[in-house]
């Protein structure tokens, strides 16, 4: 995973998961919150294994990849271009070595 292969499953997980607001009303009868209700929506169009895995992600069993947030983190804290790309470069370098281990 921290060598960056990420799945659209994968990803649709984890935007969701990671979306979740800490106060998300929850359905009083069910327990359940509206993000769950989306999720349990996108888990029914797939198939077993498909499934198992976007369950897996969505709730955290399996972790999210070093470079999954990245590009976001890249945009969000470095304001000059020169610098932005030095920092892209550098998380490139440090998931190539990875790939290398």
């Amino acid at each position: 995973m921290a060598k960056g292969n990420t799945s659209v499953i994968q990803k649709t997980a984890l935007m969701i998961r990671h979306d979740i607001s800490s106060n998300e009303p929850i359905n009083s009868d069910t327990g359940i919150s509206s993000t769950d209700y989306y999720a349990e929506e996108i888990a029914d169009g797939l198939d077993g294994l498909e499934q198992s895995e976007f369950y897996d992600y969505y709730r955290g069993r399996i972790g999210t990849s070093f470079n999954h947030f990245a590009d976001d983190f890249i945009e969000s804290n470095y304001t000059n271009a020169k610098t932005a790309a030095d920092a892209k470069r550098s998380l490139a370098l440090f998931t190539a070595l990875l790939w290398s281990m």
